[in-house]
């Protein structure tokens, strides 16, 4: 089972994020110490030199919090990612911080930062004599680690099924 990116622990940890997401699992998060520290910050000095506007958009989100529940479409933890993905896929260096950040903080990690697991389930186990459903849509999580979607499972018809616009994303 695939775990979370380097890039999303990396995100977590420069807008300070980590602590919250914590706190909103139920899990406490162990101190991290100043070489963490430290490397976060070296992380953050390379993105200012390789991707300024992924570290000014970054640093933005850090320095107020309240803009990754405000504007998650510019903020939002996954939208950050995927900045910093892109640019670790572009920059040697990047990438390098990340790595070394990473390997130092993921052990250190409770084990609800290690997976993210979504299931979701819509139509299953129905009996019905006629079944219409239109807009049925299944959206996972982008930060999931293991998704399972199921639609239209077990279903006993006896007469017409009409099902309309279904759709799942992974």
């Amino acid at each position: 089972m695939e775990t979370l990116t380097a890039a999303a622990i990396a995100t977590l940890l420069i807008t300070k994020m980590v602590e919250k997401l914590g706190e909103s699992l139920g899990e406490k998060i162990p101190e991290l110490g100043s070489n963490v520290w430290e490397k976060v910050t070296n992380l953050k000095n390379a993105l200012k030199r390789k991707a300024p506007e992924t570290a000014a958009i970054l640093e933005a989100a850090e320095n107020a919090p309240t803009l990754i529940e405000s504007s998650p479409d510019t903020f939002g933890l996954p939208v950050l990612t995927e900045k910093l993905q892109q640019t670790e896929a572009k920059e040697p260096e990047v990438a390098a911080y990340i790595d070394a950040l990473v390997t130092e903080v993921k052990p250190l990690l409770p084990a609800s930062f290690q997976e993210k697991v979504v299931r979701q389930v819509m139509l299953k186990g129905v009996k019905a004599k006629n079944l219409k459903a239109k807009d049925l849509r299944q959206e996972a999580d982008p930060a999931a680690t293991d998704t399972t979607q199921e639609m239209v499972v077990d279903v006993d018809v006896k007469g017409d099924i009409d099902l309309e616009n279904m759709s799942q994303k992974a």
